[in-house]
């Protein structure tokens, strides 16, 4: 597991979930999306997606939207 990277004064909203998320889980997503998709994304996007993932196959009917900042040539050697 990642550490927790927030301090411990960190403004949480209502409604807001905390989720930390396994690193090679992040880093097979990432290189995912580039393979299957052409996307050269960060870890946060892999992050992210992985997540929303995990939410479709929870839920019976909704829209899930995540950000997928696309970067280019940036992060060629994450994957």
């Amino acid at each position: 597991m990642v550490s927790r990277l927030y301090s411990k004064v960190f403004y949480r909203p209502k409604g807001t979930i905390v989720i930390e998320l396994d690193e090679q889980d992040v880093t097979t997503t990432t290189q995912r999306i580039t393979k299957e998709k052409g996307v050269f994304a960060s870890m946060s996007t892999g992050g992210s997606v992985f997540r929303a993932l995990k939410v479709a196959v929870t839920i019976d009917k909704g829209v899930i939207v995540t950000i997928i900042c696309d970067l280019d040539g940036r992060y060629l050697s994450s994957v």
